[in-house]
């Protein structure tokens, strides 16, 4: 399990079946907390990168891991197992990020010549294959197309872009920042002295990447 506090309280108000995992009430952070402490005990680490958890999955120390989209094929590609993924019949948690422009922000003349540099199919489809995850970009779909990597590419969705969209995005209309102490601490108090050697990530959850990510299970 990745060491993202937001995501993993996230998991648990699937778990408590909570309708918005991103917009718990205090008692339903209070439930997702109670079993997260249920859960603890079977927690072998939180992984600071999905690096991290794609070593435990191929040594076998681990025997299941949440993961991103293509962590199954990044763990074979290493020489690992063959993993056998699933989502849980609760559901899970999953988002599509991209990039922005910030109103009011500064230099905002070069984002697009930078975009059009860092984004260039070639990357893009160099990166899915490091990464397993989409980026989505026709360009580059149709580069490994070409390079034989059409049955990978369509897994993991990359000749579905409309997938994230469809599936209906939820999440807080606005950054709570109250809410996000709230779940904060919640995971705090639980994995508190359990042997973390890192100090748990304070940052502000919003982000802004290109990419679809799954948070889909894989279990060896």
């Amino acid at each position: 399990m990745e060491n993202q506090p937001v995501e993993i309280m996230a998991y648990m108000g699937k778990f408590a079946g909570v309708g918005n995992a991103y917009s718990m009430t205090p008692d339903e952070i209070a439930k997702a907390k109670d079993l997260l402490k249920q859960l603890k005990p079977n927690i072998l680490k939180l992984a600071d990168q999905a690096t991290d958890t794609i070593a435990l999955l191929k040594t076998g120390e681990a025997w299941i891991a949440t993961g991103n989209l293509g962590t199954e094929s990044r763990v074979k590609d290493q020489g690992g197992p063959d993993l056998n993924v699933f989502t849980p019949k609760e559901g899970t948690i999953g988002w599509m990020d991209s990039e922005m422009v910030v109103k009011g922000g500064s230099n905002t003349s070069l984002i697009f010549p930078f975009l059009e540099l860092a984004e260039q199919a070639e990357y893009m489809a160099a990166n899915f294959i490091l990464n397993g995850r989409p980026l989505f970009n026709e360009a580059a779909y149709k580069i490994l197309v070409n390079q034989g990597q059409q049955e990978r590419a369509d897994r993991f969705l990359y000749n579905k872009p409309e997938t994230g969209p469809d599936d209906g995005p939820q999440g807080p209309r606005h950054f709570d920042p109250g809410r996000h102490r709230r779940v904060q601490r919640g995971l705090r108090r639980v994995v508190r002295r359990s042997g973390s050697e890192r100090q748990h990530d304070n940052r502000d959850p919003r982000r802004s990447r290109a990419r679809l990510r799954s948070r889909v299970p894989a279990a060896g």
